[in-house]
């Protein structure tokens, strides 16, 4: 990890450290679904999308409550972020199927809230940890086919190719991500309600990995709808 973020990193811990010195302490649980897609890029090929798909996410979290609406709100939550890639746009027209990523990570986001009529508005940052990580895909291969006396042809397709086929290693991914975290939300009791979108600011892909793909870039970006019960 680089210097600067370690820097962040820590000075976040302390700026919570030092509310929670000087404010009331509020203990709740965290949960909700996500919705998550990644960017891939580089020099030759520019950006590719990836196809968002759902996950979800739920945690232990606190609400140090300051001054004049302000508090701050920090969570360890476990968060799935599932996705797929456009097949025929990564792999070429002539592809076909599907090519699904799924990862599991340890999330710590802190964010500071301020809150006025019931409706909270945060900025923050998360850091987060790759504990395991999965890739399921079908993906065969069409090619031309002439029909035997006959001027017709057609599409015909290979086999399934095996897993060995996935574009980035997900085994070789970079277990450190971070970024900013920004939303709103509206408090309703004991229950919060949030939306929050979050982005990678960390190529997911070590540096050697990165030059062996040309120059590959790989990056996250998050939406999430939480809910946040206080004990």
């Amino acid at each position: 990890m680089h210097n600067g973020m370690k820097k962040k990193i820590l000075i976040s811990i302390l700026l919570y450290l030092g509310a929670v010195a000087h404010g009331q302490v509020k203990m709740g649980l965290s949960g909700g679904i996500n919705l998550t897609s990644v960017v891939i890029s580089n020099s030759e090929l520019g950006s590719m999308g990836s196809i968002p798909r759902f996950g979800f996410h739920a945690g232990l979290g606190s609400e140090v409550v300051l001054k004049k609406g302000f508090s701050v709100i920090a969570e360890a939550k476990i968060i799935t972020e599932n996705y797929g890639l456009d097949v025929p746009q990564v792999y070429g027209d002539q592809y076909k199927g599907y090519d699904r990523y799924s990862q599991l990570s340890l999330q710590l986001p802190v964010r500071l809230c301020y809150t006025i009529s019931n409706v909270r508005l945060f900025a923050g940052g998360y850091f987060s940890y790759l504990v395991n990580s999965s890739n399921k895909n079908q993906i065969e291969y069409a090619y031309t086919k002439s029909l035997k006396n006959s001027g017709m042809e057609l599409f015909a397709y290979d086999a399934p190719k095996s897993a060995d086929t996935e574009v980035f290693p997900l085994k070789e991914f970079c277990p450190i991500d971070a970024g900013p975290v920004f939303g709103a939300g509206y408090n309703h009791g004991n229950f919060a309600f949030d939306l929050t979108y979050s982005k990678s600011l960390i190529n997911r892909l070590p540096d050697g990995v990165s030059q062996k793909q040309g120059g590959l870039l790989v990056g996250s970006q998050t939406l999430n709808l939480g809910f946040f019960f206080y004990l």
